[in-house]
């Protein structure tokens, strides 16, 4: 099998080692009939997509003069989508995440357990974008971490400054007495 990140078709050799090429970049059926499927490869026939499905747009056939389409989701596909699930921040810890596969955006479930992003409303998966890290916030919590611990510093030097303030005042006072 050949995947490299960002390509839009993946190549996975039959049962004689001949590799077969299939397009994995897909759209749900919903986001195919608003027509907002920008940016994602075309297909002609159900077998060249990965999950043996393409919806075929007549808007696009009669441009191109053939069979266009889309590739999509079935709501038999198992997986269609892996996401990083974050877990919340907590004191002193920054965010955490593990990959969990399931099905994608808009593809009904039963569970929200069957969700690539373990979220969902209305009968289908929906996206996770709103739990994870946002950008610049590692700096954000390494500059609110430095700002405390010189916060802390300064507040140690003062007691130091005051306790030798105090010592001298004493030393002063007994030297006077004497």
């Amino acid at each position: 099998m050949q995947y490299k990140s960002g390509q839009k078709c993946i190549k996975i050799p039959d049962v004689n080692g001949n590799e077969i090429e299939y397009i994995i970049d897909m759209c749900s059926r919903s986001d195919i009939e608003r027509g907002k499927c920008i940016g994602v490869r075309y297909c002609n026939k159900d077998s060249e997509c990965l999950y043996n499905e393409c919806v075929i747009r007549p808007n696009l056939s009669e441009q191109y003069g053939r069979p266009t389409g889309f590739c999509t989701f079935t709501n038999n596909t198992e997986i269609s989508n892996c996401d990083v699930i974050y877990s919340p921040t907590r004191w002193f810890k920054s965010y955490s995440g593990y990959m969990y596969c399931g099905k994608g955006f808009e593809i009904s479930y039963e569970t929200n357990l069957e969700c690539s992003s373990q979220s969902c409303s209305n009968g289908k998966c929906s996206w996770q974008y709103d739990n994870g890290p946002r950008e610049g916030e590692g700096l954000t919590y390494g500059v609110v971490y430095l700002g405390i611990i010189v916060i802390i510093g300064i507040i140690i030097s003062c007691i130091c400054c005051c306790c030798i303030a105090f010592k001298n005042r004493k030393r002063n006072k007994m030297l006077y007495l004497e």
